[in-house]
């Protein structure tokens, strides 16, 4: 029993752990509102009594109010000046059997408000009722529930003013076109988004067709908002703040009634946006490389600002994709572990929300001893030549570098010079003065390092081990080569010309007709005279012969050559003359198939 107390506003926690509390007694005490959700801890409840507060709108607007009692048997509502019942008041009281509303001006009643219910008493001694059209619905749902409803007057229309509810039939609940007493809201609130600081001001506009005046009221989380706040003109009501603060946000209504009724707008949100604020700010820093570097950024602001991190204005971070980046939400604090100077750098600390963007930076320095990149090699050059000694090195901060030879500062000259921050010493056309140790020294806070070549400068006509052997190697295959190229063309000429030999004598030999007997033979007879069968010189004739040359290439061509056989001796006679030798004409040849001898010479004698 909490009756009697100063109690203002019930919420979600009021009753936690109370899951088997069966009555509980509210009446007399300064609600205004019940919170959504306040009897969510209490579904075992029989008897709930709220009489004699201020909480009107649980019933007047908000749906589901009760919805997880659906153990309740009784509820008690009385003055709590309710003007009206909405739809979804009683929603998930199935169980409830009697409802007290007395005490409360009721005009209006939504239609199928208590049909949800079981109810078999209904207490409500309302004399406002309207009586028209919206509310033909309730004689007929008290006869069919069998609910008694005795003390319910009507107010509206005129012409039923004073009578009772139950007392009048289907046909007298009408409703004029265009006729609406009950106040109906043109224009409510608009949510917004507002920058802490500065002004803020909701509207409101409401009209009725009676000449009932409309009374405007602000609500801002179902809390009463003073009057001074607001003012109103023709029908419309202003909700002004001139300086809006973060306290200012929540959600706010505008409640419109009159003697007919009570209206209530949809509920608009203020969302106050405050400008993020740094409250850890990070440092400089400087750590050696391979420690741990920590850099620290929270920040405040409405809504939670978004804290992120930048490296020299961009978002990519060595360390991030070498998984040596780790940040603890936490305890806002930011770690590169493993630090390279690579990591070295302008960090960044952005927070970030709808109000604005603040960053704060701060510079990491990762510090390394001087070390090089490859060592010095010493190096062998000829006279005139060009030599290029690199010394590249690594460190933060940047390494220091000179250079000394044989001891001695080397300085820059027409044939000295030093380029890439002094990690390249060039010496144009070497000389032997040049020859010696050079030394390559670096310097930083965190160490020295140094590293020494040696040049040797040989002659330009000088022939070294490795020149020689070259040399040697170069001669022997070129003469290799040159041999066997001779050997190639010898063997291909000699065969070539073996090859024509060969056809010639073949050609010859098939080109000389002889007779049966042999003319070679100094000893043959002839059978008939017992001459020689040799022809003398006096009849020998000289007898053409003729050969074929064939010769190869791409087209075959044959060429028929005729030639005489040289005479060695012969008798000049009238027959033959010089001329016919010289012209190769002979008067008395015969066809080479014609075999002359001694018998045909004395035929013819």
């Amino acid at each position: 029993d909490l009756s009697f107390n100063e109690l203002h506003k019930v919420n979600p926690t009021s009753f936690k752990y109370l899951s088997r509390l069966q009555y509980l007694n509210l009446a007399s005490n300064h609600l205004t509102c019940i919170s959504e959700g306040s009897f969510n801890s209490t579904p075992s409840l029989k008897h709930l009594e709220l009489n004699n507060n201020d909480i009107a709108c649980m019933v007047e607007h908000m749906s589901g109010g009760f919805y997880i009692l659906s153990n309740l048997l009784k509820l008690g509502l009385a003055f709590n000046k309710i003007t009206s019942v909405n739809q979804f008041a009683f929603i998930g009281l199935n169980n409830l059997i009697e409802l007290d509303l007395n005490g409360n001006d009721i005009k209006a009643i939504e239609e199928s408000a208590f049909s949800s219910m079981s109810l078999k008493k209904l207490h409500m001694n309302t004399t406002r009722l309207s009586c028209d059209c919206e509310l033909a619905w309730l004689p007929m749902w008290l006869q069919t529930s069998s609910v008694e409803l005795l003390q319910a007057y009507c107010a509206y229309p005129e012409a039923v003013n004073g009578r009772k509810l139950v007392s009048l039939s289907p046909q007298q609940f009408l409703c004029t076109v265009n006729e609406r007493p009950k106040p109906v809201i043109r224009e409510g609130p608009k949510s917004i988004d507002s920058l802490s600081g500065t002004k803020v001001e909701l509207k409101c506009s409401a009209y009725s067709s009676s000449n009932s005046t409309l009374n405007f009221k602000w609500r801002r989380n179902n809390d009463d908002i003073a009057p001074v706040h607001s003012f109103v003109t023709n029908n419309t009501s202003f909700l002004t703040i001139p300086e809006v603060t973060l306290g200012d946000g929540g959600r706010y209504q505008c409640i419109v009634s009159n003697e007919f009724g009570t209206t209530y707008s949809s509920k608009a949100n203020i969302t106050v946006i405050v400008l993020p604020i740094m409250i850890k700010s990070p440092g400089n820093i400087t750590v050696k490389a391979g420690s741990t570097a920590r850099l620290e950024c929270a920040a405040a602001g409405e809504p939670t600002p978004q804290v992120s991190w930048q490296k020299d204005g961009g978002t990519e971070f060595p360390a991030a994709q070498e998984r040596r980046m780790h940040v603890m939400p936490t305890d806002d604090v930011f770690f590169i572990i493993n630090t390279k100077p690579a990591d070295s750098g302008l960090y960044s600390c952005i927070a970030r929300n709808p109000a604005g963007t603040v960053v704060a930076n701060a510079t990491l320095t990762v510090l390394e001893p001087p070390s090089f990149k490859r060592k010095l090699e010493n190096i062998q050059t000829q006279l005139g030549k060009s030599v290029v000694f690199e010394c590249m090195v690594t460190g933060w901060p940047k390494p220091k570098l000179s250079w000394t030879k044989d001891g001695t500062p080397l300085k820059s000259s027409f044939r000295h010079f030093f380029t890439a921050d002094d990690q390249l010493l060039v010496i144009m056309d070497v000389r032997l003065s040049d020859e010696g140790t050079y030394e390559c020294e670096i310097v930083n806070p965190l160490g020295v390092e140094k590293e020494t070549s040696r040049l040797t400068v040989v002659s330009g006509y000088g022939n070294t081990v490795d020149n020689i052997t070259g040399l040697i190697i170069i001669t022997v295959v070129c003469c290799a080569v040159g041999t066997s190229c001779i050997w190639v063309i010898i063997i291909y000429h000699t065969r070539k010309r073996l090859k024509n030999e060969e056809q010639i004598k073949g050609i010859f030999m098939n080109g000389f007709h002889l007779d049966n007997k042999s003319e070679h033979s100094t000893s043959s007879k002839d059978s008939g005279t017992g001459d020689s069968t040799k022809r003398s010189n006096d009849d020998l004739r000289a007898e053409p012969s003729t050969f074929v040359q064939e010769y190869e290439g791409e087209q075959r061509t044959v060429v028929e050559i005729q030639l005489l056989p040289l005479l060695n001796t012969f008798t000049r006679s009238d027959d033959v003359t010089q001329q016919e030798i010289n012209n190769h004409t002979l008067p008395n040849s015969v066809d080479n198939e014609i075999t002359r001898n001694n018998h045909d010479r004395c035929q013819q004698v």
